[in-house]
């Protein structure tokens, strides 16, 4: 009993902090800048101090579902603590239709970010879908643009 109680306030505890951090979520991209800076800056700090992957899925579905140019930006700066969680949730976007594009883009602005832990795709699943999406996409674009 002393044990399901204690992880049941930790869930508690880590569903609040993840209430606060959506909340901020939906600020980052506030038209003041300073307003817009604090919540990614709260937003970064709930990142790196929560060990579940939820607020980093929220995140990348928000940037998806948004534009978000606060989400890309914080999305661009991850640790690589982070890294497994990223690609497992890109992993399944790609292979959603709507998100294909949005999945590349988003791997774009990492590889111009230079984030120092973005080789490690090479060994994720995620790689591969993007090879096979890439080398279907690639003929049929071409096709297009010729025709154009």
């Amino acid at each position: 009993d002393t044990i399901i109680s204690c992880v049941s306030s930790c869930n508690v505890s880590l569903l609040s902090d993840n209430s606060e951090a959506m909340e901020d979520i939906a600020l980052i991209d506030a038209v003041h800048m300073r307003e817009a800076s604090e919540h990614s800056e709260r937003v970064r700090r709930a990142l790196n101090t929560t060990e579940s992957p939820e607020l980093l899925r929220i995140l990348i579905d928000y940037y998806f579902t948004k534009g978000s140019r606060g989400a890309l930006k914080i999305l661009t700066t991850l640790k690589s603590s982070h890294a497994q969680d990223f690609f497992d949730k890109l992993q399944e976007c790609i292979h959603v239709k709507g998100t294909r594009l949005g999945v590349l883009r988003l791997l774009a602005f990492a590889l111009n970010s230079q984030i120092s832990w973005l080789y490690k795709i090479s060994g994720h699943p995620l790689f591969s879908s993007i090879l096979h999406y890439l080398r279907v996409r690639v003929c049929v674009c071409v096709c297009v643009r010729a025709y154009n």
